[in-house]
């Protein structure tokens, strides 16, 4: 009879915004409709964790961090368009 693999303890701390595992992304690399995904799915975390919680401040400096992106994002300059090129 085949030996059972082993299972995988699971971690001693659950993973935060800012240290999960390989899938997470820095704001500046997700799209302008991840990022506010992203942002919604913070603050509604926010309003579900107790002010108590170890992990809040965490999550309250990835949110600040996903709204300085999506502030930088809109105040920056659009991108110029190369001359000859006709507008649509």
């Amino acid at each position: 009879m085949p030996a059972q693999p082993a299972v995988p303890a699971p971690p001693a701390h659950p993973a935060s915004p800012a240290t999960a595992g390989a899938g997470h992304r820095p704001p500046g690399q997700l799209t302008a409709v991840q990022l506010d995904r992203y942002a919604r799915q913070l603050a509604r975390c926010l309003k579900a964790l107790g002010t108590d919680a170890p992990i809040r401040a965490e999550v309250q400096q990835e949110l600040a961090d996903v709204r300085a992106e999506q502030h930088a994002r809109a105040t920056a300059s659009p991108p110029a368009i190369p001359e000859g090129t006709a507008r649509r």
